[in-house]
């Protein structure tokens, strides 16, 4: 089985484009009319495929010895505790973290989750996660796949890595390598582990369990016959199948907050199927490991997975942290869309979530293409493939 600890070689595609033209960009990602939803449908069922994972791995291995996955060094500077990580909490009166001699904090272990798109060969979902087992606390950043990344061809978009590789006809080990590295520019390191997951089972997941109670929070009513969509749900307490779920997740019409609302509601549905899908029985987890066998590939092995579920399984729902990568979610460049890295606020964010280092990450860690307070691209480093830092009007070329 694939699932564990197996780098799984998915079956490529026949005759796959290199990246989205404009125009077929512009049809899936037309906001207004909610043709984006289907994204975050993907990205909280991946989660949701995620937490179903660790209630299986507990079920699956109770006898087998438990082991964290290997953690990697800090390999871009000098190994020695940081003020952010000890010299402030000794200020604020803190125990100082314990830092070992390659400059991790203990008890930090970082993850990278990937959700594939089949239907167009993108990853659509970009998730890093760090749990901390001294604080007992699980964050998970999410990275949208429209991110502008530094990568030398056309479409520079976080997603387009699989796409590309299939493409180039190359191993789904070389798509993997260079997403790892893909995502390292993006947050300054190396995670530890990393699991792909193909999300088609999503509305499977939710069948699986019997469906899911929840309290829907008003009247949703909406059709798009081009997206073969139809969402009809009354307001109140009740059981919501797959199909049912997946219309709950992705609707975004008539709220008052718009978006903050539609969030809000994603996350009140995810804690809710996440403390069901902990409450199943050993034959509801068989099932659940049978669309887990067909949609997950990792590099960690089933004593890894086990540890992680052993540790998960002591937080409550109030111990992990959900955020998303701090950008400009309106940029445009070649007719494409993108989200362009607000490079402060976003290294705060993996400081403070994500940063398994005693040393704060800067932006002499990241390798990111972005936009100045002008609106104009620029390289933190060098535009991939060349020697130095091109200005901001040599790199306006860089999504034409």
């Amino acid at each position: 089985m694939k699932l564990f600890g197996n780098s799984g070689k998915r079956k490529k595609k026949k005759e796959q484009e290199p990246a989205y033209d404009a125009a077929e960009e512009s049809a899936q990602e037309d906001v207004k009319t909610g043709s984006t939803a289907g994204k975050v449908f993907k990205r909280i069922g991946l989660t949701v495929l995620v937490l179903a994972l660790i209630c299986v791995a507990v079920y699956a291995g109770v006898n087998l010895t438990l082991a964290p996955p290997d953690t990697k060094p800090d390999t871009a500077a000098a190994v020695s505790p940081s003020p952010s990580a000890s010299a402030s909490a000794v200020a604020s009166g803190e125990e100082s973290p314990d830092v070992d001699e390659s400059g991790r904090i203990s008890g930090r272990y970082t993850f990278l989750i990937a959700g594939e798109d089949d239907d167009y060969g993108g990853t659509d979902v970009i998730m890093v996660g760090m749990l901390d087992v001294n604080e007992h606390t699980l964050n998970i950043v999410s990275i949208p796949r429209d991110t502008m990344v530094n990568v030398p061809w056309e479409t520079k978009k976080a997603n387009s890595y699989k796409n590309m590789y299939e493409y180039l006809d190359e191993d789904y080990d070389q798509y993997i390598d260079a997403l790892i590295a893909g995502v390292k520019n993006l947050i300054g390191f190396e995670v530890d582990a990393y699991v792909t997951i193909d999300l088609d089972g999503f509305v499977s997941m939710i069948d699986a369990i019997g469906g899911v109670e929840f309290e829907v929070p008003q009247r949703m009513y909406y059709t798009d016959a081009a997206q073969n969509l139809y969402i009809d749900l009354q307001a109140g307490l009740q059981t919501l199948s797959g199909e049912q779920a997946m219309g709950l997740i992705r609707y975004r019409k008539n709220y008052e907050h718009g978006d903050i609302d539609r969030i809000s509601v994603q996350q009140d549905f995810l804690k809710v199927a996440a403390q069901q899908l902990m409450d199943q029985n050993l034959l509801t987890m068989t099932q659940l490991v049978s669309i887990f066998s067909e949609s997950a590939v990792t590099d960690m092995s089933l004593n890894n997975l086990l540890w992680y579920a052993k540790e998960m399984f002591k937080l409550d729902i109030d111990d992990i942290n959900f955020v998303t990568l701090a950008g400009n979610y309106a940029a445009s460049y070649g007719g494409l869309s993108y989200v362009t890295i607000y490079t402060d606020e976003w290294l705060a964010q993996i400081n403070e979530y994500i940063n398994p280092y005693a040393r704060e990450m800067t932006l002499d860690d990241l390798d990111l293409v972005t936009e100045d307070a002008t609106g104009q691209l620029y390289y933190t480093k060098a535009k991939y493939g060349t020697a130095a830092t091109e200005t901001a009007s040599a790199s306006a070329s860089a999504t034409s």
